[in-house]
C-alpha cells in the first residue's frame, strides 16, 4: 500500500529528473555570447605598443553605451568620441577572431628591436590579456588582426576631425 510519504517522495524525484533534465536540454550561454551582450553598456579595450623609440596607448571605454578612445602617442594626449556602430563593429570584429581565445605568443626566433603589443580586454568583471611581440612575424594573423582593427578605428576618428 502506497502511503501518501511515498508518493510525495515519488513525486518529488519525478519533478527533480524533469527539472534536470529540462536545464541540461537549455542551451548554455557561451563566454563569447555573454561578452557579445555586455560590451556596450561597459567595456574597455586598451592596446599598448612598445617599441625602441617610446610607446603608444590607444584606450577604448564605453559606459553605459557611450563610447570614448583615448589615444596616448609621444607624450600628447586626445579624446574622441566614438559612433556606437563603430564600437560594435570593433567588438563584433574581435569576438569573430575569436579574441577571448588568443593567449600571449613571440614568433620565434623573435627580433630583438621588434615591438610588443599589450591587449587587455574587460567587459563587466570579465577581462582577458595578452602580450605579443613582432607581430608581423606570427603565424596566426588572428593577432595582427585584432591590433590592425583598433589601430584603424583610431586612424579614421583622428581623420574624421581634419
Amino acid at each position: 500500500m502506497r502511503t501518501l510519504r511515498r508518493v510525495t517522495l515519488e513525486v518529488l524525484r519525478a519533478t527533480s529528473l524533469l527539472l534536470g533534465l529540462g536545464l541540461a536540454l537549455l542551451p548554455a550561454e557561451s563566454y563569447g555570447d555573454h561578452l557579445e551582450r555586455d560590451y556596450r553598456g561597459d567595456s574597455e579595450i586598451v592596446l599598448s605598443e612598445t617599441f625602441e623609440g617610446g610607446s603608444n596607448r590607444v584606450t577604448i571605454t564605453t559606459r553605459d553605451g557611450a563610447t570614448t578612445l583615448t589615444s596616448e602617442q609621444g607624450g600628447k594626449t586626445t579624446q574622441r568620441q566614438v559612433p556606437q556602430d563603430a564600437a560594435a563593429e570593433l567588438w563584433d570584429h574581435l569576438l569573430a577572431l575569436p579574441i577571448d581565445e588568443l593567449e600571449s605568443a613571440t614568433p620565434s626566433p623573435a627580433m630583438p628591436d621588434a615591438s610588443s603589443f599589450e591587449l587587455s580586454l574587460r567587459v563587466g568583471a570579465t577581462s582577458h590579456r595578452l602580450i605579443t611581440y613582432d607581430v608581423d612575424r606570427l603565424e596566426d594573423q588572428r593577432y595582427r588582426d585584432a591590433i590592425r582593427a583598433i589601430l584603424s578605428l583610431e586612424r579614421r576618428l583622428a581623420e574624421a576631425v581634419r
